[in-house]
């Protein structure tokens, strides 16, 4: 915190306006009336990295001379220094903001640098090819999140290290967390001391072993130099150098014509800032809305023409020197212009970012995006292409309830007895996420009704640490995606994912194999993009006619999926009810997600293409081991027992007559002695519907098998009806394999060469 006073206020009605509009700063966390009741002290969220007695004095400045520009507020110069800052209240309205936002220290430090001189402005006109993908990153530089994917990463690493290592590992760990704790002031330093101890115990070092290290690291903490982690440097496309280049100038001459004045052209637009807007930034027709990452990089923010110059300022710094051009027109300040002066004044500042919007909206125009995490980036990255915009965010650890010595290896044993397969499901979930082939990433959990799938899986999403691990979805709801329908799911839903969730499906369509790798999202009232999907995993009670029937499995299903089969009832465990559902799920949870965490590790010290094709060869052997084929025949294989049947009742069926089921479409050639069916597609459907062979779900499936049916039952191998002559007419027909020889049982042509032919 940073607190200021503003004193020598008029009277109450004075200081009441005052504190309202302090109330109203994002960044102020508290104010309240001096003891005097004619003054305010007011506290200012900053990183603790800019307090310190050196710098105290340079803080002071900058917000002063904000505080003044902005909002007419005059700051007490006498108390700047460091050591007469007041933080008790006699105040029974104290104004409190638990969620004030840091200041944007840098951003201020370069704007007011003039006004509380700082010394000069570094010129704007610096070139460089290699630009920060966010450049002049505004406050602490550590966000929360940032702090706890560190910790948890670190722990990870901890928890895996082999013996030999481990108390070299736990000092190494413990003085980088340490010293990332005391420099970013994210987080306490007793409850991350804890959170270590608990990992060490974890692996098995002695605590007094682990005192002794910790107590080292913590003490040796002040001595790191770490810094807050810096963007990173990637380079960025010659053509947007240029194209930036090209806007800077235009800004530059436009705003120039806009004065009256004799001086000589000035350089207002920071062409570097404007590269890197540039390359992080898009405009969405279909919204008339820019978009760009936030300054985590953990979310997309949106926002409208008007609120282009601060959104871009907050992200990347001030692409364009506003206090010079306002210092030109107005060199004793805008307080003395009339009302025409400063209507002139505006429309010279509305120049630059109408500018910018322009630029963004015929160069930077795009209305399709594709998403997905990266286990491979530090941070996460925007990248416009020619026809989309590519988002890939940055992993973060799977946060867990419960420590990993803490978990109950009770319940964890008594749930594995339940489901023997735990380990194995939480590999195929992991080797789905690494694999670059996710054609075998199918999974069928066919289960009772009470065995706890609806357990299972938000033990994975693991709902109040990790929203969004598991997306569940309904067949219809990837069939209308596939289709472009809007459906009720957004970005948020698919950022993160690791599991895709069709649950209770009753039936599969062929537009399932589309969801190898990726689906196509439109979110009501939201951007379209395309989303990776990993693991598929379906679960049901009941039997999937439509996947396996009674005559088999489609080859593209028995390709694709494996199959879990489970019995049981979790809730009727004597463990579950002794230890009650919240603890068990608890220490499940915790327990999947460090499996989660590990195996993730190992994975990536793999490195992205060697864990890619671990990932591939893994569901390879997976679908071997477990594919549904295995017991269940292929659809393929039963095809010609399916025809030879068909075949046979349209010969011998209930007949209309002595020719068969129907006589009016079967027709002998008494030349030949061949037969041939018309309709035959009429016919079979009406087999299939009214044999009694096929289950009511199954019959649709089958039914769209005619094609192959026909080539098994025709004599030239023919799919489709073709004209012939027949006793002087040309009907379109199929020619029929013969009728069956009840002396050899087989359809030999012709069928008088058998000694006894019998019909």
């Amino acid at each position: 915190m940073f607190l200021v006073d503003i004193d020598k206020l008029i009277d109450s009605e004075e200081v009441n306006k005052v504190k309202q509009t302090l109330a109203g700063i994002p960044s102020v966390a508290f104010t309240f009336i001096s003891p005097g009741a004619l003054g305010l002290k007011a506290a200012f969220r900053i990183s603790p990295t800019f307090i310190s007695n050196d710098t105290s004095h340079t803080v002071f400045k900058v917000i002063a001379a904000w505080l003044t520009d902005e909002f007419a507020i005059e700051v007490d110069a006498t108390c700047k220094d460091i050591s007469r800052k007041c933080f008790v209240s006699h105040d029974p309205d104290i104004y409190v903001n638990e969620q004030a936002e840091p200041i944007d220290f840098m951003g201020l430090t370069e704007q007011y640098r003039k006004v509380a001189k700082l010394g000069s402005i570094p010129s704007p006109k610096t070139r460089n090819t290699e630009l920060f993908e966010h450049a002049k990153a505004t406050g602490a530089g550590w966000t929360s999140d940032h702090v706890k994917a560190e910790i948890a990463d670190e722990l990870n690493k901890l928890e895996l290290t082999t013996e030999g290592e481990r108390n070299n590992q736990l000092n190494k760990s413990a003085f980088q967390l340490f010293a990332l704790v005391e420099n970013s002031g994210h987080g306490c330093l007793d409850d991350l001391e804890g959170r270590l101890r608990r990992s060490a115990q974890a692996i098995g070092l002695d605590d007094s072993e682990i005192t002794a290290t910790l107590k080292s690291a913590r003490k040796a903490r002040f001595k790191s130099t770490r810094q807050p982690p810096q963007p990173k440097q990637v380079d960025i496309n010659p053509e947007i150098i240029e194209r930036a280049e090209r806007l800077a100038k235009s800004i530059d001459k436009r705003v120039n014509e806009g004065f009256t004045d004799n001086l000589e052209d000035q350089e207002y637009a920071h062409p570097e800032v404007i590269a890197a807007i540039l390359a992080s930034t898009f405009w969405s027709g279909q919204k008339s809305k820019g978009l760009m990452l936030n300054i985590s990089g953990d979310n997309i923010i949106q926002f409208v023409e008007k609120d282009v110059l601060t959104q871009c300022q907050m992200i990347h710094g001030s692409f364009c020197d506003t206090e010079a051009i306002n210092t030109r027109f107005s060199p004793y300040g805008d307080k003395q212009l009339d009302a025409e002066s400063k209507k002139e004044l505006r429309s010279i500042l509305s120049i630059p970012p109408t500018y910018l919007i322009n630029h963004l909206k015929a160069y930077n125009h795009r209305d399709q995006m594709t998403i997905s995490t990266d286990m491979f980036i530090g941070r996460s990255v925007m990248d416009i292409k020619p026809d989309t915009v590519s988002i890939r965010w940055k992993h973060l650890p799977f946060e867990t309830r419960l420590p990993v010595f803490e978990i109950d290896p009770v319940i964890i044993n008594d749930y594995k007895e339940h489901f023997t397969r735990l380990d194995l499901f939480i590999d195929f979930i992991v080797q789905s996420r690494f694999a670059s082939d996710r054609k075998y990433a199918y999974l069928w959990i066919k289960a009772d009704s009470d065995w706890g799938k609806g357990f299972l899986m938000s033990a994975i999403s693991n709902l109040d640490y990790n929203a969004g691990a598991v997306t569940g979805l309904s067949v219809k709801e990837v069939e209308k995606m596939f289709e472009g329908g809007p459906v009720g799911k957004s970005l948020a839903d698919f950022k993160r994912s690791i599991v895709l969730h069709l649950d209770e499906f009753k039936t599969v369509k062929s537009e399932l194999k589309n969801l190898e790798n990726d689906i196509p999202v439109s979110p009501k009232n939201q951007l379209q993009f395309r989303a990776k999907v990993f693991a598929k995993v379906f679960t049901s009670a009941e039997p999937v006619p439509s996947l396996v029937g009674d005559s088999g499995t489609e080859d593209q299903f028995a390709n694709r999926f494996s199959l879990f089969e489970e019995e049981g009832m979790l809730s009727r465990r004597p463990v579950f009810i002794e230890r009650g559902k919240e603890a068990y799920m608890e220490n499940v949870q915790s327990y999947i997600c460090h499996k989660l965490n590990s195996r993730i590790a190992q994975m990536k010290a793999m490195g992205s293409s060697a864990s890619a094709d671990h990932g591939n060869r893994w569901l390879e052997i997976f679908i071997k081991d477990h594919g549904i084929s295995n017991d269940v025949a292929r659809l393929s294989e039963t095809l010609p027992d399916i025809a030879e049947d068909f075949l046979e009742w349209i010969y011998t069926g209930p007949a209309f007559s002595d020719y068969g089921a129907f006589p009016q479409n079967l027709i002998l050639d008494s030349e030949k002695q061949e037969y041939h069916l018309k309709a035959p597609k009429y016919v079979w459907t009406h087999y299939v519907k009214t044999s009694g062979l096929f289950g009511f779900s199954e019959q649709a499936t089958i039914d769209k098998k005619h094609g192959d049916i026909f080539k098994l039952i025709t004599i030239n191998g023919a799919s489709r009806t073709a004209k012939v002559t027949i006793n002087g007419k040309k009907p379109r027909t199929i020619t029929l394999k013969p009728k069956a020889c009840k002396r050899c049982e087989t359809r030999h042509q012709p069928w008088k060469d058998c000694l006894e032919p019998d019909f």
